[in-house]
C-alpha cells in the first residue's frame, strides 16, 4: 500500500516524495485516494474472482499476460504523461490542442508499442517456458488495447486535477469500478481469464468515455 501511494505520487507529480510527504498528501487530498483506491479495484478486483472460481492456473496465467501488456502503460506513463506533467499543471494556458497533441502521441505510440509486444508474444512465452499461454494471444491483445485507453484517460485526469475537478476522477473510477465488478462477477465464472480481461478493456474503455465526455461537455459550453 505505502509503495503503491509512492508510486502514485511519482506517476502523477513527476517527482520523489518521502513516506510523510505521502502521507500528507492523501490526508490533503481524501478525494484523490478515494478515486486511487477504486483504481486499484478496476485493476486487481479480477484476480481476486479468479483466484474464487477454481480454475487452477488461471490465476498464473493472467497475472503473467497482465504483467507483459502492462509494459504498454508503463511505456506510455513514464515516457509521455510524466515528463508533461508539472509543465501542464504548472500552465493555466494550456488550450485544447495541447491536450490533443498529448493524446496523438499517445496514440501513435501506444499502436506501435502494441504492434511490437503483439509479435513479441511468442518470444515472451518462450521465455517464460509457458506454453499454455500461446492460446491466450487474444486476450493479450485485449489486456495491450485496455492499457491504452488507460493512459488515454489519465491526460484528462490531469486535466481535471488542474481545475481543482478531481471530483470528476472521483465519479468516472466509481463507475469504471461498477462496471469492472460487474463483469468480473457474471462473465470470469463463465469465460476464465478472457473474462478477466474484457473487465478491463470495458472498465478503461468506461474511464475514458466517461472524462472525455465531461471535459468536452465543458469545453464547448464554454466556448
Amino acid at each position: 500500500m505505502l509503495f503503491s501511494l509512492k508510486s502514485t505520487a511519482y506517476v502523477f507529480f513527476s517527482q520523489k516524495f518521502r513516506l510523510t510527504e505521502c502521507i500528507k498528501l492523501a490526508s490533503d487530498s481524501k478525494v484523490y485516494l478515494l478515486a486511487q483506491i477504486l483504481n486499484i479495484t478496476v485493476l486487481y478486483f479480477s484476480r481476486f474472482v479468479l483466484e474464487s472460481n477454481n480454475r487452477p492456473g488461471d490465476l498464473t496465467l493472467y497475472s503473467l499476460l497482465f504483467a507483459f501488456s502492462n509494459i504498454i502503460g508503463v511505456f506510455l506513463t513514464v515516457g509521455i504523461i510524466a515528463p508533461i506533467s508539472p509543465r501542464y499543471m504548472a500552465n493555466k494556458s494550456c488550450d485544447r490542442k495541447f491536450l490533443h497533441k498529448v493524446l496523438l502521441n499517445i496514440i501513435l505510440y501506444g499502436l506501435i508499442g502494441i504492434i511490437f509486444l503483439f509479435f513479441c508474444f511468442e518470444l515472451f512465452v518462450l521465455a517464460l517456458n509457458k506454453n499454455e499461454l500461446l492460446n491466450y494471444k487474444f486476450e493479450f491483445l485485449i489486456l495491450l488495447i485496455g492499457f491504452l485507453l488507460i493512459s488515454l484517460s489519465q491526460v484528462y485526469q490531469l486535466e481535471f486535477l488542474k481545475k481543482n475537478k478531481d471530483y470528476v476522477n472521483l465519479l468516472s473510477f466509481s463507475i469504471s469500478a461498477l462496471v469492472c465488478v460487474f463483469i468480473c462477477v457474471f462473465y470470469i465464472p463463465i469465460a476464465g481469464i478472457l473474462g478477466a480481461c474484457w473487465a478491463l478493456f470495458f472498465s478503461a474503455l468506461t474511464l475514458l468515455i466517461v472524462r472525455a465526455s465531461v471535459y468536452y461537455k465543458s469545453e464547448y459550453k464554454n466556448d
